[in-house]
């Protein structure tokens, strides 16, 4: 239910940021999707390059995601550039995250166990998330991203909801409640914020 859930928020985010217009016609398939809306929302995501699957025309939707792989999502939905966040072979990725690694107002960095070399498909999304306030560490301080650790239901509706710049949102009307109560609830929210319409 969360993946289905996810990819429908993530098309509604792409629709109402206005990159639907953005898909041209070539429609993109999966073949370990079955289920007829998910694999509509999957195609516009992937025209759109915000999700490109797992290679041999599979998507892998029976996988965890993990937090760099949302973040680096989520910045491609949030920009409309998917092309920025691509960290090409020949880029020393060590040398671009000594650049953009994000640092707090104290000085100290930030996700200081994003390893460049293994994590580097994803660098450009994490340091994104963190410049604009969409994620935060899993630590008081942010020195943890945990890149690797898969992301909970409530850390991606937090990120979808600080990229649409749903702030201070407090308790027990919270972004942070609503989504610890599943899904039902969060897009009762949602309709009730007026992000979604009923169709």
């Amino acid at each position: 239910m969360f993946k289905r859930f996810l990819a429908f928020t993530l098309v509604m985010v792409m629709v109402i940021s206005g990159l639907a217009m953005n898909v041209n016609a070539l429609k993109v398939e999966y073949v370990d999707v079955e289920d007829a809306d998910i694999a509509e929302a999957l195609d516009i995501l992937s025209q759109l390059e915000v999700v490109k699957g797992i290679g041999n025309d599979k998507f892998g939707g029976e996988l965890d995601v993990t937090r760099a792989q949302f973040a680096l999502f989520v910045a491609r939905i949030s920009t409309g550039f998917p092309e920025y966040f691509v960290v090409k072979d020949t880029d020393d990725a060590a040398a671009l995250w000594n650049v953009i690694q994000p640092i707090g107002a104290d000085g100290e960095k930030k996700c200081t166990d994003v390893d460049p070399v293994r994590d580097k498909a994803y660098l450009l999304g994490i340091a994104h998330c963190y410049k604009e306030g969409i994620v935060q560490g899993r630590d008081l301080e942010g020195k943890v991203f945990d890149p690797n650790g898969t992301i909970t239901f409530a850390e991606a509706v937090t990120m979808l909801v600080r990229a649409l710049n749903y702030t201070g949102l407090s308790y027990p009307t919270g972004f942070l409640t609503k989504a610890s109560l599943g899904g039902r609830q969060v897009l009762a929210y949602q309709l009730q914020l007026g992000v979604l319409r009923p169709s």
